[in-house]
């Protein structure tokens, strides 16, 4: 019964949280405040809950009060009791409606301020919903999936911000190619005026949201979206199953659990009285007696001060590079904000420059934008560190070669390359040194490359590095699937909205947004993956079969090809992960080279005899094979070698 109270409760208190947001429960009202300076009267206006409403939340809290006393009273352990989550929640959701009622009846400024804070935090009150994980097995079978998917689901916010923000970049760059050239900005004929803003178009497209208040008008922008939509399904598409595979075992553990006899309450011993033997004495505090003596072989025994002295150092070496590791995150994440800052047009403004003509001395008036002076501060200490860190790499690499082959390597070099380009060249005023510099400019976007460094400081992303390249052939194909639906959709809503079209239209397109059939390619993209920006759509009855039938397609046109890629991800995860868990390889003792002079010397174990109590007819010793069979062995090689060329 006191279960059932408490989830009614619950219940009430959150549809009256609710309710109390509505016009109806929350009317304007007109005060008056008297002006202690001059006793001027101001009348203002203000919203105020309805007093039944206030009166059912007073009952509820009075109720989840008494529970709270209740159980902390009766708890064994005050420490643990505090310590609880759920408990912290009602003690929060508890207080705020205390300090708002004993704050009601002061007039003072003080408490007039800190009543509408409290009015702002009411917001608190629907934590109190997490108290349902108490009456539901669900809801803790979903609270132990969250805790123990906590990595899947970082992994899954590190993915969604490295596409959001390559994404953001690229297509703010593929929306300036359409720019009309009187724009400084680039970016009147279109809604991504800055990369900061299209992080939200970004979001909206991977997660295939499209709500259609932001879309790109061009075709390279088209193109972007695209990619933009089908990298936001593989991207969430590969570590959801990972966490479903956790619900689903903790699912069936909370089942298994119920199933299960409930056990009996074991017989708890009296605690010893004062005087007795026993008292103040516990199995651990006794002495135990045994029939092993101080040389039993599994004791654990100290390990030598040599031994010691590597941990040491090793410990020291690892706390080094760990810095640096951290440095080197910082500084990717300091130039990669700054970047994109610098697109925003707080901190590029629009200046005024003059230009004389050479051949008629006239003076030509021009805008351009400039990054403000601090952002490139910032941005050339970033450059500095990683040119030191390029440098550091490249000294000490074993094999030069191998190191120019790796791709993140070539990433650091381009990267770096146009900031000295670009500081090199702002000195010169020819027309030659203007062109570099503005293609300079417009290259900039390089640098969000930079990101991809974050791969050697995240598994997680290493793991998404070699399912890419585990997952070309599924990659390709469905690339196929999606260009020949969208070939195949494009081409039958161009004809399907025809069918309305006026008498006197010579085109037949002047009520439809499918003029021709390149542009129904972007309505078919975005229809199949289920983005639906609303900028295209059809308006006839046999344009929206076709719609229909171009929606349901390209469901299962994605659908075929992912579950192949999400294994590959899975399986290179898994094996990520029991990698950690691995114990760490020990170092290896590693013999002093022998004295210069001494019997050993120019010696090693291969050219050593070995002494060995096995024959030479022991008969999984290593023998040389006959002649025969050799002479077999090099013909076979020289066949091969012909038949590959």
């Amino acid at each position: 019964w006191i279960a059932f109270a408490s989830l009614f409760f619950i219940l009430v208190s959150i549809t009256t949280f609710c309710l109390e947001t509505h016009e109806a429960f929350n009317p304007i009202i007109n005060r008056t405040e008297i002006d202690p300076l001059d006793n001027s009267t101001r009348v203002y206006q203000e919203t105020e809950t309805v007093v039944f409403l206030t009166y059912i939340e007073g009952v509820c809290v009075l109720w989840f009060t008494f529970e709270f006393i209740m159980r902390v009273t009766f708890c064994p352990s005050k420490l643990e009791f505090f310590r609880n989550t759920l408990n912290i929640i009602d003690f929060i959701a508890i207080m705020p409606f205390y300090l708002e009622v004993g704050l009601s009846g002061l007039s003072s400024k003080a408490a007039k301020d800190v009543l509408g804070f409290l009015r702002v935090v009411r917001f608190v009150r629907i934590l109190r919903i997490f108290k349902l994980t108490r009456h539901f097995v669900g809801l803790r079978v979903l609270g132990h999936t969250l805790r123990a998917s906590t990595n899947e689901f970082l992994l899954l916010i590190i993915f969604l911000a490295l596409g959001v923000l390559i994404f953001a970049t690229m297509i703010y760059y593929a929306e300036r190619i359409g720019a009309k050239p009187n724009d400084p900005r680039a970016s009147e004929h279109t809604h991504f005026k800055n990369i900061p803003i299209g992080f939200w178009w970004a979001v909206v497209t991977m997660t295939t949201l499209g709500y259609g208040d932001m879309y790109p008008q061009t075709w390279s922008g088209m193109l972007v979206g695209a990619l933009c939509a089908l990298a936001g399904v593989l991207t969430i598409a590969m570590p959801v199953p990972v966490i479903v595979n956790n619900f689903g075992m903790y699912y069936s553990l909370a089942m298994a659990k119920q199933k299960l006899p409930k056990k009996k309450n074991k017989h708890i011993p009296r605690a010893p009285l004062l005087g007795s033997p026993n008292y103040c004495k516990s199995e651990v505090t006794s002495l135990h007696h045994s029939t092993q003596d101080d040389t039993w072989p599994l004791a654990p025994q100290e390990p030598p001060e040599e031994i010691l002295e590597i941990n040491r150092a090793g410990r020291k070496t690892f706390c080094r590079m760990s810095w640096i590791a951290f440095a080197s995150l910082f500084f990717i994440l300091v130039s990669i904000t700054t970047f994109c800052l610098e697109t925003h047009e707080a901190f590029n403004p629009i200046i005024n420059r003059t230009e004389i003509d050479p051949l008629d001395n006239s003076t030509r008036v021009y805008q351009e934008t400039e990054t403000v002076v601090f952002l490139t501060y910032i941005e050339g200490v970033c450059v500095l560190w990683f040119t030191f860190e390029f440098i550091m790499r490249v000294t000490f690499c074993p094999s030069k070669l191998e190191f120019f082959r790796n791709t993140l390597n070539i990433i650091d070099f381009i990267a770096i390359m146009p900031f000295y380009l670009e500081v090199g060249l702002s000195g010169l005023s020819s027309k030659a040194a203007k062109d570099v510099l503005g293609f300079l400019r417009v290259v900039r976007f390089v640098r969000i490359l930079r990101i991809f460094k974050l791969t050697r400081h995240f598994v997680g992303l290493r793991v998404l590095g070699h399912t890419l390249r585990a997952s070309t052939n599924e990659f390709l194909l469905l690339i196929i699937f999606l260009a020949l639906g969208v070939l195949i959709f494009a081409t039958m809503i161009y004809y399907a909205e025809r069918i309305g079209a006026k008498p006197n239209d010579p085109r037949a397109s002047e009520h439809t947004h499918f003029k021709n059939i390149p542009i129904g390619f972007w309505w078919a993209v975005v229809t199949m993956t289920t983005l639906g920006y609303g900028d295209m759509y059809p308006q006839t009855w046999s344009g929206m079969l076709v719609g229909a039938l171009c929606a349901l397609a390209g469901v299962l046109t994605i659908a075929m090809p992912v579950p192949v890629i999400v294994n590959n991800f899975g399986m290179y995860y898994s094996l990520a992960m029991a990698k950690q868990k691995l114990p760490k390889k020990k170092n290896k003792h590693i013999p002093r080279a022998p004295l210069l002079g001494s019997p050993n010397y120019c010696k090693s174990e291969v050219t050593s005899p070995h002494h060995s109590t096995q024959d030479d007819t022991w008969p999984l010793a290593p023998q040389e094979p006959p002649e025969e069979i050799l002479e077999i062995n090099r013909a076979g090689r020289k066949t091969f070698c012909r038949m590959s060329v």
